[in-house]
């Protein structure tokens, strides 16, 4: 069973810099949005930046609400980097690594992230990273990135974008804060939702975990 927990205190900073240093046993979610750059929420160290967001997801700013969800999965945007059309594929049950996910739903997660992907190329952003996220710092919530690759920072700033250069990291840091592309993230997530209901992206999902779950039932999917 999740953990629960509780908001203690909330700040808006521009910086993270800025934050107090948290009483022991608690810690600051850092999360985009608000009238400044970040919302942060003290809670209890012991939650997941997961867990937390999905817990009070009535809290967040509006630019992290769902663009999709559908039986226990949600896509949203990243709730730490301000990057446009940066979109998180997470289970909303808690899991601590992807091997403990059930096939089905980690399967699931993989449609989910191509279609992500899909989306965002049909909206001018043809290529994007897909990996997954443990973390070595516990507690994580496994989740899946769909990172977008903006070609022009990319070339404008002489970086190696893939994902075993250490440059991929300096792109992500090199985005301007939340309060100068809130504008877009918002846009990019009204037309993701678009995306997603034009291309009837529930249904289909449904129908591919009914054809999952009929090749369990016959022995030809295995729990692990």
């Amino acid at each position: 069973m999740d953990l629960k927990s509780e908001i203690i205190a909330k700040l808006e900073v521009y910086d993270e810099n800025e934050l107090p240093t948290p009483p022991d046993g608690q810690k600051f979610f850092t999360c985009i949005g608000g009238k400044k750059n970040f919302q942060c929420f003290l809670s209890d160290e012991r939650v997941s930046k997961g867990q937390f967001i999905m817990q009070h997801e009535g809290e967040l700013d509006d630019c992290l609400k769902p663009v999709y969800e559908n039986e226990g999965i949600v896509v949203r945007q990243d709730a730490k980097y301000a990057i446009p059309g940066f979109y998180i594929v997470s289970p909303k049950e808690h899991f601590s690594n992807i091997h403990t996910m059930p096939p089905v739903l980690f399967q699931r997660c993989m449609l989910i992230a191509k279609n992500v992907q899909q989306g965002l190329a049909s909206l001018g952003i043809p290529r994007t990273h897909i990996y997954h996220d443990e973390k070595y710092k516990k507690p994580i919530s496994a989740h899946f990135w769909v990172l977008p690759l903006y070609e022009r920072m990319i070339k404008e700033q002489g970086l190696n974008a893939s994902i075993t250069s250490k440059d991929i990291w300096d792109y992500q840091d090199s985005f301007p804060r939340y309060s100068d592309t809130k504008y877009k993230i918002r846009e990019l997530n009204v037309r993701m939702k678009h995306f997603f209901r034009t291309t009837r992206m529930q249904q289909r999902d449904n129908e591919f975990t009914e054809k999952l779950n009929h090749l369990k039932a016959r022995g030809l999917c295995h729990e692990r």
